[in-house]
């Protein structure tokens, strides 16, 4: 059993919001066990033996609210001090980080270096006043505001620094900018600012809806999309082809008992279908959504890595000009420690890009500031250390993100946690603006999709996140994300007018 003191401005906490929160083991693994909060301490119960970590949501004042972690601890019965343990952990990040990008004494440092060296000073001083838990609590608090800003400085001058060369290079793709758009949306949200802003148009496709019958296909309010997106040239992906889940599972499937073959077989017909109709227009599809957490028929580790393997082949097959996009929902895998019928999702995308499938790239969805598994607020830092993670299993990435313009709560149980300040259109903005700049640095990122192009138009998108509000007026992110692109588009402009060195 592990066990945390917690203090809130140098007094014993009242409460703690544990919603968010989970354990974590060896390699960043989510474990499964109980958590408790009971006079001012959190107690942490274990499925194994082994050291592990409490992933909790947590304010930094003037930073944000995110969902934080310790770093590995060993049991006892003497409590930790929470406070103390996540400014340890982000100390901790922070030199990870700073060795892998190699920015250990790197020119133009100085700032954020000074900011380190300040957080770490503070955590020995800290570290100091173990007679005082309380003072060890504010003090530690300080230096976790310290090294959240710094974290965050850190990842902002890794981005500036790589997305230069890229630049120089010429290896950013020409369609980066994409928007997700909810095939029951009326087609007034294709506004023609919104075409002139977009590089494409993500398109997702619900196997419930395309076959509501066993015998029965119905492609109607997919192909009114399809109609007026070629008429106006947008390049269109498809996206969610397969997903594995309640919502998105035909009912008639989902009746009696439905072996591993049959699935298959079905998989392959539908696919199949979805080609033959659309496969000329589309650029690129994501042809499995998420399986690895969503698995409502509880395939074996086994099963998942062959129907990815049979989608992938089947894919190539009948539209081999298209990106085949293999996409990770949660990839940080907080549903791991609750459902043991599901797979680690950088465990999946590690077996399947080892595994011979023949795909084109792994998409990661990264929506923020929902109290939902996979979607609560994380910082910078641990976002870009994320994508840093996917991109070395070699493929490819397209990312998915979306933000809210004001807080969003989950059945009064309170909010996803938020980025600097509570959310709004110009917080969300700014997310976005950051969000790519992070995003594009990455030599593996291909594409950033934004998941919801108006507000209430998608009922499975995250709650006041779009683009556009919904009376189809553009909010500060829209904006925002045109004027990135244009800068971009400036930055390449004049890259090609230099004369050669």
């Amino acid at each position: 059993m592990i066990k945390f003191s917690v203090f809130r401005d140098g007094q014993p906490a009242g409460d703690v919001d544990l919603q968010a929160s989970y354990l974590v083991g060896p390699d960043d693994v989510p474990i499964r066990g109980q958590i408790a909060f009971a006079d001012g301490a959190i107690t942490c119960q274990k499925s194994t033996e082994d050291a592990a970590a409490l992933a909790v949501m947590w304010e930094v004042p003037g930073c944000g609210r995110y969902l934080l972690q310790t770093t590995r601890l060993a049991d006892r019965s003497e409590p930790y001090n929470l406070n103390l343990e996540l400014a340890r952990w982000r100390l901790m990040r922070i030199s990870q980080k700073m060795e892998d990008w190699a920015l250990f004494d790197f020119p133009h440092m100085e700032h954020i270096a000074r900011q380190i060296q300040t957080a770490r000073d503070l955590f020995i001083e800290a570290l100091q006043k173990q007679g005082d838990p309380a003072r060890v609590a504010v003090i530690a608090d300080q230096s976790l505001k310290l090294s959240t800003e710094a974290g965050e400085s850190l990842a902002k001058f890794h981005a500036h620094k790589m997305l230069g060369p890229r630049l120089q290079l010429g290896g950013l793709s020409r369609k980066l900018f994409g928007c997700r758009i909810d095939p029951d949306a009326a087609p007034e949200t294709l506004t023609p600012d919104v075409i002139s802003a977009l590089n494409f148009i993500q398109l997702p496709l619900r196997w419930a809806d395309v076959q509501p019958a066993r015998n029965q296909f119905a492609f109607a309010k997919y192909d009114r999309w399809f109609e007026l997106l070629v008429k106006n040239r947008v390049t269109i992906k498809l996206a969610s082809v397969v997903r594995l889940d309640d919502h998105n599972l035909p009912p008639w499937l989902k009746k009696g008992n439905v072996d591993f073959d049959a699935i298959r077989d079905l998989v392959h017909e539908y696919l199949a279908h979805v080609a033959k109709r659309y496969g000329k227009y589309i650029r690129g599809w994501t042809i499995v959504s998420g399986i690895h957490g969503e698995n409502y028929f509880s395939l074996s580790f086994d099963q998942i890595l062959e129907l990815t393997r049979l989608l992938a082949l089947r894919a190539k097959q009948v539209c081999p000009r298209a990106t085949t996009v293999v996409e990770i929902l949660c990839p940080w895998g907080e549903y791991y420690a609750h459902n043991p019928r599901t797979i680690h999702p950088f465990l999946y995308a590690d077996m399947v890009s080892q595994s011979g499938i023949n795909f084109d790239a792994f998409g990661l969805r990264l929506p923020v500031g929902v109290p939902q598994l996979g979607m609560y607020m994380r910082d910078i830092l641990q976002i870009s250390a994320m994508i840093d993670r996917y991109a070395i299993l070699g493929k490819p990435l397209h990312l998915t993100t979306a933000a809210p313009s004001q807080p969003v709560e989950n059945n009064g149980k309170g909010a996803g946690g938020h980025w600097n300040a509570p959310w709004s259109p110009q917080i969300q903005a700014r997310w976005l603006e950051m969000f790519y700049q992070i995003a594009l640095s990455k030599p593996q990122v291909d594409s950033v999709t934004w998941d919801c192009l108006a507000d209430d138009s998608d009922p499975q998108a995250v709650s006041h996140s779009g683009l556009l509000t919904a009376d189809l007026q553009p909010k500060p992110a829209f904006a925002a994300m045109r004027e990135l692109e244009k800068r971009l588009s400036e930055v390449k402009a004049s890259l090609k007018s230099e004369p050669p060195k």
